[in-house]
């Protein structure tokens, strides 16, 4: 976020650099979840499993099987909640 403040011009009004700050901040961090998002998915997949019964073995694995038999959706369940939290949190 601040590599891409340091390339915009300084601004005179307190109002306009903290709307600016707010903009660049939540787009930042949605950017981020749309990397992110995946890899929560997979967190959270391996969290559920048994001990006994596990279905997946690596992050690899298990990115390519639910893509496989979800489709590619559902590496993306929960991102409007996870984007809305970290762009406003990247931005305070």
């Amino acid at each position: 976020m601040y590599l891409i403040e340091a390339r915009l011009q300084p601004l005179d009004s307190h109002i306009a650099a903290a709307a600016r700050q707010l903009v660049v901040g939540t787009a930042v961090g949605m950017a981020a979840t749309c990397f992110n998002a995946p890899f929560d998915v997979v967190k959270s997949r391996f969290q559920s499993q048994l001990p006994d019964h596990k279905r997946y073995h690596s992050v690899i694995h298990t990115l390519i099987t639910i893509r496989r038999e979800e489709g590619l959706r559902a590496l993306y369940k929960g991102f409007v909640p996870k984007a809305l939290r970290l762009g406003l949190g990247q931005t305070v």
